[in-house]
């Protein structure tokens, strides 16, 4: 809105009171007109949906043999920069972010002194841009120029996903270097970068002759160069060598051919248009990231949960490892410890026997474990604690054993065990006073069952004949079980029956090759393993069973056919083990069989 003169000319005989009321009001208006004059985004009218539209750029964009320090462009409307810092990605990048200004509906860049050298430069806004009423945004904006006398016009392109999930990544860096050493990515900022889109795709445009090396990085401190150990990175082997072509594509646009107004009604027809575009003569190149092997080893956690517990957690396993927890004081006694290791082996429980021990407020110990020293090298170490418990806050377990059971909804999986388990590793069981009951018809009666007491001590199946049509019922007197800590369990009941088969669902994947050494994975919407097949010599791939729910599978090709996904390592020139996930979730639902075809075939191409 333009300046506004607003002038008055009163010529009337009036009172110094009356005077100086019209002298408010003329202030008054001269202030409210003031603040119109002001230059800002207009508001009001109806919801803008479209994104700011560049109508000018200074000097032109692809302007070659380049040499300002300061470019300006202009929009159609007011605009403004969000996250500039996370969306804006320079190719090649900058020792520095260049210094920007919005002037209403003008951007001006301030570049730095000193330019890439007989390069072509592309700044990607990304969703920088965006209009000052809706945040309406100009998505991937870009202002190319050239400090040479040609804009480079080759590219690469592919897609990054997680190595270990087979998922793409998104917002993650791809570099492009010159040089060939392995060193450079520690050393150098990249030649060319670029960021992946929700998909993991990523192109790299403006690209010279080559050759290139590819690189992959989750940067974690924002430098570029891949100098911690936690950040994930990717690569090729191979030396990349840009070539593209020119080809026309067709495809069919709607025109409108009719309007009827009296019936309100609108005819169509398609219109064929051809339009020439570059491509590029090699396949889409696929990057797999991963975070290499760099666990040291060392005590993570040393305390006492609960009174006679003793819990210790390590960075990785010890499980090929010597380990060992002294006691000191109170006075060690002949039968102090049950040892009870987790599946991982990275971690120990010590259930305390002896009650002179587990009674004592503070337990005096030394531990002795694998620890990895400053010269990369494991060694042994010795850590002297203090494990203390406070009485005051006695937990329901520290003086009762419970019980629990591997039930859904007191119903039982056709394919399972009935398995009870333990607060506390068992020590006794006195089966007289356990029951175990069988209703077939109307009434309850005794049923044959034998209690098997797992290497843990800490679970019991209790076997029986199935039968998936009764229901069942088990009963534990008071103290039918006895814990090494001497707490016992109140009497209790648990009742259950067993799923119907129309409870579940099935799965059936028709694959059009069973790739060698393959592992098919089936994954909770949790992200929880629920089962894997291995070894499968005949199509399809069937997990028979399902509970209702959400899947999702992958494939492992278990190279080294250890049963479990490893990594790689960049300096080492190794890549992770390949795992290919189906792109989009499997609904299994109840009394159903799911198919879903799959062509492996395809994407293993990609890798190879």
């Amino acid at each position: 809105m333009l300046s506004i003169t607003l002038c008055f000319f009163v010529k009337v005989n009036i009172t110094n009171m009356r005077r100086l009321f019209i002298y408010s009001v003329f202030y008054v208006l001269l202030l409210i007109l003031y603040g119109c004059a002001k230059e800002a985004a207009p508001t009001g009218g109806p919801k803008d949906f479209n994104p700011p539209v560049v109508i000018e750029e200074k000097p032109p964009n692809y302007t070659t043999n380049f040499s300002e320090n300061k470019v300006k462009i202009y929009f159609n409307e007011f605009v403004k920069l969000e996250n500039l810092r996370e969306e804006l990605l320079i190719s090649p990048p900058f020792e520095e972010l260049p210094k920007m200004i919005v002037k209403g509906k003008k951007l001006v860049i301030n570049l730095p002194d000193s330019l890439p050298e007989q390069k072509t430069v592309n700044l990607n806004f990304y969703n920088a841009i965006v209009d000052v009423n809706e945040a309406n945004v100009l998505k991937n904006y870009q202002y190319v120029f050239s400090t040479s006398d040609h804009i480079d016009t080759t590219f690469i392109d592919g897609r990054l996903i997680d190595a270990e999930t087979g998922k793409p990544l998104a917002n993650e860096l791809v570099y492009v270097y010159e040089s060939f050493v392995d060193s450079v990515v520690s050393k150098k900022l990249p030649d060319y970068i670029a960021r992946t889109n929700k998909q993991g795709i990523f192109v790299i445009n403006n690209l010279g002759d080559g050759p290139y090396k590819l690189f992959s990085l989750k940067d974690r401190n924002r430098n570029n160069l891949y100098d911690q150990p936690t950040e994930g990175t990717a690569f090729l082997n191979d030396s990349i060598l840009p070539a593209i072509e020119w080809t026309t594509i067709t495809d069919t646009i709607k025109l409108i051919d009719s309007i009827m107004v009296e019936k309100a009604d609108t005819t169509y027809r398609d219109s064929v248009y051809e339009q020439r575009v570059q491509v590029s003569k090699l396949k889409p190149f696929q990057l797999r990231m991963f975070v290499k092997d760099y666990k040291k080893h060392y005590l993570t956690y040393s305390g006492r949960p609960r009174k006679g517990q003793i819990a210790l957690s390590f960075n990785r396993s010890i499980a090929d490892f010597h380990y060992n927890f002294e006691l000191l004081s109170p006075e060690p006694s002949t039968d102090q410890w049950y040892k009870e290791e987790k599946l991982t082996n990275d971690s120990l429980l010590l259930w305390i026997k002896d009650p002179k021990i587990y009674q004592s407020d503070t337990i005096h110990s030394v531990i002795t474990y694998p620890f990895t020293d400053s010269a990369g090298n494991v060694v042994q170490k010795s850590d002297t604690v203090y494990l203390n418990y406070d009485f005051s806050e006695l937990q329901k377990n520290d003086t009762l054993l419970t019980i629990n059971a591997n039930l859904r909804r007191n119903k039982l999986d056709i394919d399972s065990v009935f398995t009870i388990g333990f607060s506390e590793p068992i020590k006794s069981v006195d089966e007289s006073k356990i029951e175990f009951l069988i209703n077939i018809d109307t009434a309850y009666t005794p049923y044959d069952f034998n209690l098997e007491l797992l290497s843990s001590k800490r679970e019991a199946r209790v076997l029986f004949q199935q039968d998936l049509y009764g229901k069942y019922r088990i009963i534990m007197d008071s103290a039918a079980f006895l814990g090494v800590q001497s707490n016992t369990n109140d009497s209790s009941v648990i009742t259950f029956q067993y799923f119907e088969k129309a409870d579940y669902g099935n799965l059936v994947l028709n694959v059009d090759t069973l790739p060698e050494k393959a592992i098919f994975l089936l994954y909770t919407k949790d992200e929880e393993l629920y089962a894997k097949q291995k070894n499968i010599v005949k199509k399809p791939v069937e997990f028979r069973q399902l509970p209702p729910g959400d899947y999702y599978v992958r494939v492992l090709i278990d190279d080294n056919q250890n049963g479990k996904w490893d990594t790689g390592d960049y300096y080492k020139k190794e890549f992770p083990e390949l795992v290919i996930a189906f792109p989009s979730k499997l609904i299994i639902k109840a009394n159903w069989d799911t198919e879903q075809n799959w062509e492996l075939s395809k994407t293993l191409k990609l890798y190879k």
